[in-house]
């Protein structure tokens, strides 16, 4: 495991199109969307990674960092008539991302205990289960710890259960539920 170079970015998208599937908008996006997608977010956001095998053959990644909506919030400026393309062609996630814009204007109070967020981690199916995404997490950890960082937190999907059990399994704490998803917060014990 490493921090993410620029170079990994084509290695990235396709861990993503292994780990993501058609419930996710990103799932629609073509590879160079993802291509794009990806470097705007490695550009802002300091702590990414990639898992590569004894041949540097990746296994799986992590994206995360202090800027993750302002990465996304320029991306979608930067890309919003193709957008709003996939969109009109995918309608399922129209009505999804006009209720998280709704939500977003109206003030719900809610506030995380973590700025520091974990946008994406995958890892690629046939590595599943093997432990790459326990490798990537304890690095990921230990990374925070060293730069003084003590907690994070991420939003999964509640029909992900396989998800969901690893995040539990990696003491992560449901900070706040919602109707389709559940956001965790970790805060990292120095053992």
């Amino acid at each position: 495991i490493r921090k993410v170079k620029i170079d990994d970015i084509k290695s990235i998208c396709t861990l993503h199109q292994y780990a993501f599937d058609s419930d996710y908008f990103t799932a629609t996006f073509s590879n160079k969307m993802l291509i794009n997608f990806y470097t705007t977010l490695l550009q802002y956001n300091n702590y990414n990674y990639i898992a590569l095998d004894s041949n540097e053959k990746p296994l799986g990644f992590i994206v995360a960092g202090y800027e993750i909506d302002a990465a996304i919030n320029l991306f979608i400026k930067r890309n919003i008539l193709s957008l709003s393309f996939i969109l009109l062609k995918n309608p399922k996630f129209l009505y999804q991302k006009l209720k998280i814009l709704l939500r977003k204007n109206s003030n719900n109070g809610f506030v995380s205990k973590a700025n520091l967020r974990l946008l994406a981690i995958g890892v690629k199916k046939d590595s599943e289960h093997k432990g790459i995404g326990t490798q990537l997490i304890q690095y990921f950890d230990n990374d925070l710890l060293q730069n003084g960082e003590n907690k994070y937190g991420l939003s999964v999907k509640k029909n992900n259960t396989n998800a969901i059990k690893f995040y539990i399994k990696n003491n992560f704490k449901v900070e706040r539920e919602e109707k389709k998803s559940i956001y965790y917060v970790k805060e990292i014990n120095i053992n």
